[in-house]
């Protein structure tokens, strides 16, 4: 009863625990959840689909080779340098040949022959076409593929329309047999224009150059498309929105059309949507490359970094942001689209300290090739090149306070001028007002500013958006353009004046990049740091710092409910010694009753700890996470894991005494080994006065051959105590190795020493004896302050023994203490470390580069898989969800294990894996996958089902693997074991 009573406490007291946890989290900010791609791969899958539909198509796939898709040129379907139909229609063409079987190719005509081909029945669909009520009576339509405006294109330098309807009315050209016409006769006042028809792009072009037409009025693929150079296109007002569908003539078609249109109902279109924005950035790129010359195609193509210098403090254009860590900005914003377009990289290689006149120096000296911005003057331009778009256009400023008055011209040489050295702004101030004797310069804008804040200086010399940095960036108010100099500038990408090809190169990726969206969203833009931070920070640190408490309260109550089951089993011992068989019985239901409270507990307590560690992971792991919610998640981090060693310290001793815990050797270099214990301890001595020394022999071995992870775990355990007790002095770890030659048995082994000796609080003679028992801490009144659960060392001697080694401890209470151990490990060969390698050990400057990891794992692109996950704790499934989603795969999730045998039988959809947790109400995961693979499909019995579980006692590996599982992902999941296990049994390499 009392067990019971414990576990329904622990139980109740995380589950409290959690709930207060999510409570708190609820100030987060709303996470938006993207839309589910289409899951159909066949036609026969959609919703709706008539078995009369499907022979209809069926039929028409034995008759047939081939559809044909017609189109006009546009953006949505143009030709490549090699001759390639590319832009959206031959993505859908690609589409629609995966999904009905039969391939559709793509046809490209002029307007006029695609319109007389589709008729007569030549081509068999189009996608070009407006399904108005008259259409729709003559062909069969589905419902809208895609959604085009309408756009105006007009000839450069021409008369306003405006100009034009004083004398009279505008002549608009619209395409023959295009609804265009129509469409803008609806929506605009009768009797404001004329109507002309033309038969091509190239008419409407010679029509405008002509002076016949004053605009042309088409889609936007339609104006878009066109090249030349005389020409610009416009929005045309009032906005009108044109959505086309696909169409065919043919009534034998008329099942193919009536498919696509139940696939757009059940969410196709978003797909569309993805294949329209690929065809939009194809078409992009397509135009910019056909704009090059050979120079300029051969500098790509022998081209990869370009050496980029980028300003920190030219907000918006360029800047650094302290607040995030990173490099932001429209020119980096630009550069991005320019990548994408050019296949360069630019490469930032100043830092966020770099002020301007170092920078142009750096482009001038060639160490950059193109700056971000610098405005040109008189005395840059031998020097430099300058691009022709601008990336934003800016006036010169005065800018005071708020309070200040505003001065007129002739005041302005008797104010206290801040200038920035070295910029354009200082240089055009003092040519302007060479007699002002109240300038202070400064070395950057900060400072400037800094300046005008504090009062010493009236004014700042700088650009009119700079207010956009201390208003939106900062949220600073009370600033204002005190003066506006009627004189503006561009700011635009400079370069080195050896990069003519570099800066044209640049110049036409610009021009099919819509600039102006990237500006604008820019000027608009406003940060929310401040709230940001309050907001998310209470609910971290107070959540956090509850969880923490309660989750050692209840490791606090599991080892005093071991300790009190290990005194009454002594108790029992010497009360009932007559009867042995029953004390034998009693004893074995003890230690079943403690192996099933540790089973319990590890699960009752890593399940919420797989929660706190893995959403934590997964918000670090975001690169848009400020930077001081990433320290505070940073310590949650630690919080959790160090929790976690705790637990495993528990479950360490359940498995040793339990006779459960097994070795597993291996060979290992002995370098590493000492390398990462060196990495580990370093951190233990904060900022305490103590020195780690390491003293090891000149000839020890490469390799050596054991259980290494058990070898780390004794030596982290000694140096943990020594580090903990050591308030000044030294920590020293030495090792020496003595080969033994066994000629009998054939079996060399090496004898290896370790010695650990502190300059700490030493140890009693009376409680030497005690230091290697369970639970014990020793002169506990003296060490009051100092945080452990006794284990560290019962753990150490437990797995010295397991090596076939012993350990010793000499000591001397107020001077120190000397921890021995000896344990035998296997020899390898006879090499032994270089002196360069012992050298660097003993310095701690040794670097094993094959143990070099990168920072963020580099996850495969598992698009192509769909993955099921089994779990009855909904915040368990956001984890496992979230971190299976960096693959890019789909993830399902089901709270029990009967859903998840129903979709395992249905078969729809078709999964490559199934995560599946153990201990859930009801059907439990042994029971939910016995049942799947007893479905008797190959199906069933062969998908990979990975057992994804807090319960990780001793032996629990292999019972799930004797009950149909095929790999154990334990709980709180690690990255590296879950991207081997994704390795393994998801990833197919034939299909990337």
């Amino acid at each position: 009863m009392m067990e019971r009573k414990k576990k329904s406490f622990g139980k109740i007291t995380i589950l409290t625990a959690l709930l207060f946890c999510m409570v708190l989290s609820c100030e987060k900010p709303e996470i938006s959840v993207p839309v589910e791609s289409f899951q159909f791969t066949s036609f026969r899958e959609i919703p709706g689909v008539t078995a009369e539909e499907i022979a209809a198509i069926e039929n028409l796939k034995k008759e047939r080779e081939f559809f044909s898709y017609g189109s006009n040129f546009t953006t949505e379907a143009f030709l490549t340098e090699n001759g390639e139909i590319s832009g959206f229609s031959a993505l859908f063409c690609e589409w629609l040949t995966t999904f009905f079987g039969i391939r559709f190719q793509p046809e490209i005509y002029a307007w006029n022959e695609m319109l007389d081909k589709f008729n007569k029945g030549t081509v068999d669909f189009t996608g070009s076409l407006t399904a108005t009520a008259e259409r729709m009576k003559i062909y069969h339509m589905t419902d809208f593929i895609a959604e085009r405006i309408f756009k105006m294109m007009r000839l450069k330098g021409s008369r306003t329309l405006e100009q034009i309807a004083h004398e009279r009315l505008p002549r608009y050209a619209f395409l023959q047999g295009s609804n265009i016409a129509n469409i803008v006769a609806e929506a605009t006042v009768p009797g404001t224009y004329e109507t002309v028809r033309v038969s091509d792009i190239e008419e409407a072009h010679r029509a405008l150059e002509n002076g016949s037409i004053d605009a042309f009025i088409g889609g936007s693929v339609t104006v878009d498309f066109f090249f030349a150079d005389n020409v610009y296109t416009e929005d045309f007002y009032p906005l009108i929105f044109s959505p086309v569908s696909m169409a065919t003539a043919k009534d034998e078609l008329q099942p193919v059309i009536s498919v696509v249109n139940k696939a757009l109902r059940n969410g196709a279109i978003q797909h569309l949507n993805s294949l329209y924005s690929r065809g939009d950035d194809a078409y992009r790129k397509n135009k910019f490359l056909t704009n090059l010359n050979e120079e300029e195609k051969e500098y790509l193509k022998n081209t990869v970094t370009v050496p980029l210098l980028y300003q920190y403090f030219n907000y918006p254009t360029a800047f650094y942001d302290t607040k995030s860590k990173k490099w932001d900005g429209i020119a980096l914003d630009v550069l991005h689209e320019v990548e994408k377009l050019s296949g360069l990289t630019f490469e930032i290689v100043n830092d966020e300290h770099t002020f301007m006149p170092e920078l142009i120096e750096m482009l001038s000296d060639g160490r950059g090739q193109m700056l971000s911005e610098m405005i040109p003057i008189r005395e840059r331009e031998p020097y430099f090149i300058w691009s022709k778009n601008s990336l934003m256009t800016d006036q010169y400023a005065l800018l005071s306070k708020m309070n200040f008055p505003n001065v007129t011209i002739n005041e302005i040489p008797y104010m206290r001028i801040a200038l920035t050295k070295g910029t354009a702004h200082e240089k055009m101030f003092r040519t302007w007002f060479p007699n002002t004797y109240h300038i202070t310069e400064y070395v950057d804008e900060n400072e400037s500013f800094t300046a005008l804040e504090e009062g010493k200086v009236d004014m700042v010399m700088a650009a009119k958006n700079k207010l956009l940095y201390y208003a939106n960036y900062f949220e600073f108010s009370g600033y204002k353009a005190n003066y506006l100099f009627n004189y503006y500038y561009d700011s635009a990408f400079t370069y080195n004046k050896d990069q003519s090809v570099l800066c044209a190169i640049v110049d036409k990726a610009i021009s099919v990049i819509d600039i102006l969206v990237i500006r604008e969203q820019w000027r608009t833009k406003t940060y929310d740091y401040h709230a940001r931070l309050i907001a998310e920070q209470r609910p971290w640190l107070v959540g956090a710092a509850v969880l923490f408490l309660i989750i050692l309260i209840l490791v606090s109550v599991m080892l005093h409910h071991k300790r009190s089951e290990g005194k009454r089993l002594e108790k029992l011992v010497v009360e009932q010694t007559a009867s042995l068989v029953t004390i034998s019985e009693e004893a074995r239901r003890a230690s079943e009753a403690k192996s099933r409270f540790v089973a319990n507990m590890s699960h009752e307590i890593r399940s919420p700890m797989n929660v706190i560690v893995g959403l934590t992971n997964l918000m670090l792991e975001e690169d848009d996470t400020p930077g001081k919610i990433k320290e505070i998640l940073g310590k949650i981090s630690t919080a959790g894991n160090t929790l976690m060693g705790l637990i495993n310290d528990v479950l360490d001793i359940s498995k040793v005494e339990a006779g459960k815990m097994d070795l597993m050797p291996v060979q290992y270099d002995f370098a590493s080994l000492l390398n990462d214990i060196i990495i580990l301890n370093i951190i233990r001595i904060e900022d305490k006065p103590v020195t780690f020394k390491l003293d090891i022999s000149d000839d020890l071995p490469v390799s050596l051959f054991g259980d290494d992870l058990r070898v780390k775990q004794i030596l982290n355990n000694l140096l943990s105590n020594a580090f903990k007790y050591t308030k000044e002095g030294n920590v020293t770890l030495g090792v020496k190795c003595e080969r033994e030659i066994n000629a009998a048995s054939n079996a060399d082994g090496v004898w290896v020493s370790f010695s650990v000796s502190d300059t700490g609080i030493g140890i009693h003679k009376d409680n030497i004896g005690k230091l290697f028992t369970d639970y014990n801490q020793i002169d506990t009144q003296a060490n009051r302050k100092i945080l452990g659960t006794g284990l560290g060392l019962s753990i150490t001697k437990k797995f010295v023994e397991l090596l076939n080694g012993e350990v010793s401890v000499e000591s001397e209470y107020g001077k120190g203490s000397i921890f021995s151990v000896r344990i035998r490990q296997g020899f390898v060969d006879g090499r032994t470390m270089d002196k360069e390698t012992v050298e660097s050990l003993r310095t701690f400057k040794y670097s094993d580069k094959r143990k070099e990891v990168q920072k963020k794992l580099a996850r495969s692109d598992l698009s192509y898989a769909r993955v099921l996950v089994v779990d009855d704790f909904p915040s368990n499934l956001e984890v496992a969800a979230g971190m299976l989603r960096k693959y890019k795969m789909q993830v399902d999730c089901v709270t029990n294990g009967q859903e998840a045998i129903d979709r395992i039988a249905a078969e729809k959809p078709v999964y490559n894996a199934i995560f599946m947790d153990h201990m859930m109400p009801g059907m439990d995961g042994v029971e939910a996958t016995k049942a799947i693979r007893a479905l008797d499909t190959k199906y069933a019995k062969n998908i990979p089902v990975i057992a994804l579980t807090a319960n990780v006692v001793a032996g629990n590996k292999q019972m799930f693997l004797d009950n149909g599982f095929n790999a154990l992902l334990p709980k709180p999941v690690n990255v590296m074991i879950m991207d081997s296990i994704v390795q393994r049994w998801i990833r197919d390499k034939s299909r990337e």
